[in-house]
This record gives C-alpha cells, structure tokens and sequence, in this order.
C-alpha cells in the first residue's frame, strides 16, 4: 500500500501545482466532462478545498483502472489548458508505469500492445479519394461529432483527407474507445442522409476497416447505432469573447473565442495566450477573427455575443465594436444581442450562493410581464454602500439593477455584482441619461425580464435609426450572468524574463 500513498501523494502534488485546478467551478466542469466520457458518474464525494477534492478525484480515477479513468482524467485537463509545463509534468506522471499495488482490490490489467493500425496508410487513399466527392459541411460535422464534446482534434485537418484518415485510423473516440475511424464513418453516413449510393460505399469501407481492426458484427451495429441518436436540437448559441489582463503587462490583454450552444457542445474558436494586445488593439483583432466566418459547419442557434471582462472593462463600448460582413461593417450591438459578465465574480465563491438563488428566481419568475424583480435607481443616489444593504435584505429578488448614470454609477454595479444580481442595466454617458430614467421604465414593464437582451438590442438598433446621440439606446449596458455557465480558469501567462 506505500507504493500507492507514494504515487497518489507525487500525483497530488503535480496537479496541485495547475492553478487553474485551485477554482472548484473548474474542477466541476472537469468532472462533468469525465463523467460525461465514463458513460457514468465517477462518484466522488467533493469538498471546497482544492487539495482535498483533487486527492478525492485521483483517488477515485486510481480505483478505476479498468476504465482508464486517470488518462480520461488527464486527457481532459490537456485539452482544456493545453501543454503549459506544470500540466505535462502531472501528464508525464499519471503516464509513467503504475506501481503494482495501485488498485486496491485487484492487480491493474496488463497494458494491452499497441493495436495496429486497421490499414497500411496506403490502403486508405481509395477511401480518402471517395471522401473527396462528399461536400466538406459533411466532413466537418462527423469529425466534430466524432470528436465529441471536447471538440475537433487539433491535430486533424479536414481538407487533408489522407491525413485525416491515417491520424482517425490511429486512434478511439468516445466512451467505449471505439476506432475512431469507424465512428467518423458512421458520423458521416448520418450527415449524408438521403445520398442512399454513397451511404452504401461508405458502409462497405466501414465493414471492411472493422473486419481488418478485428471488430465484431455487434460492435459495428452499436457504433453506427449510436451515431444515429438524436442530439438535442441547438436553440440558442453563444460566441463567448474573453479578455484576460496579461500578467507580465496588465494594460494588454489576452483574447479568446469560443462557441457554445444550449444542447451542451462547446467548442474553441480562438486562443490569443502568447500574444497580449493593447485594448486599442482587440477590437480589430476580434473583426477580423469573427469576419473570417465558422467555416466548421456545425448547426447554430440564435446567437448572443458574450464578453466577459475584467471588472475595469465593463463600462466599455462593446457594443459598437465592429465587424464585417459581406463587405459591410456594422456594430456587434445592432447585429446579435451583446452583454458582459464579471470575470471577477465567475471566481469568487462567497458570492455564487446567493447569485444562483436569484438565477433561478429570473428563470422561474421572469417569463411574465412586471417589475417585482426589478430595482430601480435614481442619479441622486450616492451612497452605494445603502444599496448593497437594501439589496441584500431577500434572498432571491431583486434579480435586475438599472442604473441611470452618474458619477458613482460604477459604485452602484459593484453593489449589484456583490449582492449576486444576475442582470445589471446601466447608461454610459450622460447625454443618454435623461431619455434612460423618463423612457425606460415604460419598456420593462411591457416585456418579460427574461426578454431584455432582445429589448436591449431594440433599443440600440432604435438608437441608429434615431440618429441622435441623445438616443439612450447608444449608451447602455447590460450585465446578463448565468452563475450555470462559467468558463474553466485558464493559467497565468508567466512573466516575461527582461
């Protein structure tokens, strides 16, 4: 049993070591994930503290041999933060041999040698030359969705098909560590539905890669029965921007871009964490990503452009930053609903109580016309410190802060963010105000709370037919929080050596 405790003790302290792992959210979001690939909960009793929990995890992961839980464990954590060096240290040990006491009820199974692949390379360039007639909307798709929820592997690349027939070939996919070949095949035969001639040529390579990989009749049937399994159709999408302060230079940021949708898929679209910018700088940068278009062709629902900020970039004009289209450039705040959120708040665990009590006090309540929920604030109010108390007086409503401006307007949404509001309305500028505090409170109590991301865009789209820079429309922001949906805690950039 030492030689457990040791390893154990050695693995801990490698994981430990990933700062990222220290925020119980994003240990939560791993979990889920490994739950979500195990087919099954891990069933591991949690606590808050990250040393403690992660000794629980391990533990659990070492006790699961058989299912490979620890490389699943690692696997994701990988994925998610990708090679910085305190994770390909913890990779490295999870990935050296085991000691032989390490499972406590049975010797661990021999490692199994590693498969050959199902077909010299040359034998699949027939394959990969017949893929080449299928559209590449096809292709895309049943590699993501063989890819699962994690997404694509980055080392694939669909316009190389031999490649990408040689790298699948080389590797398992999903729960059951299937070839991965085999389920892209019959990911692809379920996005061309209805093609009933080339449905079939790709049947007969299926059969004839799984008889050479030595998979059964029954397996096959279960890999491409599995594939036909509805996903949950995508209703609503979200494009998430985030910008980290750079640790080496704090006025410059780290800019990222992902994809996530309501059925639970997510998927990285951009990652900036070797290249910081001035703020000058990113709104460019995000045109041009966002221009390029998502040439995946992935379903998306009806999309809302998130930025999650650090707390001194909330008042900025998100909003009418820019991006182009078919030649034209307009504003984010006129196209798609645009919100922020904290990325403070997302960290801070004494608040996440009370903001996912109100969260669900909107979602419960909010679908019907009224102010119950709402709190309104006048400009002459300046003691910030009297709202958070009036604020924290129930537990579960107020759910919505507006905010005129003023000169203590930032105050007032510190309030709001400490009290665990999930929605904050608030005018930028004064030249918007008094049309904000005369016109606004007659648009909210004529549509659903859970409506105001569409109000909001309204109003802006109102601002630009108005053509006037007194339209409060030019001027809002709106804070929309789901405590439900916070990111995993990417790891500090480290300083820059002079």
């Amino acid at each position: 049993m030492s030689g457990r405790l040791e390893y154990l003790g050695a693995l801990l302290d490698a994981f430990v070591a990933i700062d990222a792992l220290h925020d119980k959210s994003t240990r939560d979001w791993i979990l889920r994930e490994l739950d979500r690939d195990l087919g099954h909960p891990l069933g591991v009793p949690r606590v808050d503290e990250p040393r403690e929990d992660l000794a629980r995890i391990l533990t659990a992961c070492l006790d699961a041999p058989a299912e490979q839980a620890l490389d699943r464990f690692v696997h994701i954590v990988v994925t998610v933060f990708g090679e910085t060096t305190p994770v390909r240290a913890a990779a490295a040990l999870a990935g050296r041999p085991v000691p032989a006491e390490l499972a406590l009820a049975a010797e661990p199974p021999e490692p199994p040698e590693p498969p050959e692949p199902p077909l010299p390379a040359p034998g699949l360039l027939g394959l990969a030359e017949r893929l080449g007639e299928v559209p590449s909307r096809q292709i895309h798709a049943a590699l993501r969705a063989a890819a699962g929820p994690l997404g694509p592997w980055p080392d694939l690349v669909p316009t190389d098909l031999p490649g990408l027939l040689g790298g699948l070939n080389e590797r398992t996919a999903g729960p059951e560590r299937s070839p991965a070949l085999l389920v892209f095949l019959a990911q692809l035969i379920v996005a061309g539905r209805g093609d009933d001639q080339t449905n079939a040529e790709l049947a007969g390579w299926a059969s004839r890669i799984a008889a050479s990989a030595g998979v059964g009749p029954v397996e096959l049937a279960g890999i491409q029965q599995s594939a036909r399994i509805e996903r949950p159709p995508v209703g609503n999408s979200w494009v998430v921007v985030e910008l980290r302060e750079d640790g080496p230079q704090p006025e410059h940021y780290l800019l990222s871009v992902r994809l996530e949708h309501d059925n639970g898929n997510s998927r990285v679209l951009h990652i900036e964490d070797d290249d910081p910018a001035p703020l000058a700088a990113i709104p460019d940068r995000l045109a041009a990503m966002l221009s390029t278009g998502d040439e995946g062709g992935a379903e998306i629902g009806e999309p809302t452009v998130e930025f999650l900020l650090p707390h001194a970039l909330l008042d900025e004009r998100v909003d009418q930053w820019h991006m182009v289209q078919f030649g034209t450039r307009y504003e984010l705040g006129i196209r798609f609903p645009v919100v922020v959120r904290s990325l403070e708040r997302m960290r801070s665990q004494i608040i996440r109580a009370m903001w996912r009590r109100r969260w669900q006090r909107l979602l419960t309540d909010g679908g019907s016309v009224g102010m119950d929920l709402v709190r309104f604030l006048h400009s002459g109010i300046t003691d910030h410190n009297r709202t958070l108390a009036d604020l924290l007086q129930h537990e579960d409503a107020p759910v919505c802060l507006v905010v005129p401006y003023s000169a203590r307007a930032g105050d007032a949404v510190v309030a709001g963010l400490t009290a665990g509001l999930p929605v904050i309305l608030w005018c930028r500028d004064a030249t918007g105000n008094g049309r904000f505090e005369n016109e606004l409170p007659s648009h909210l109590r004529s549509r659903p709370l859970l409506d105001l991301p569409r109000l909001v865009l309204l109003l802006r789209q109102n601002a630009v037919d108005d053509r006037s820079t007194v339209h409060f429309g030019r001027h809002l922001s709106l804070l929309w929080d789901p405590p439900d949906r916070i990111p995993p805690r990417r790891p500090l950039r480290a300083p820059v050596s002079a």
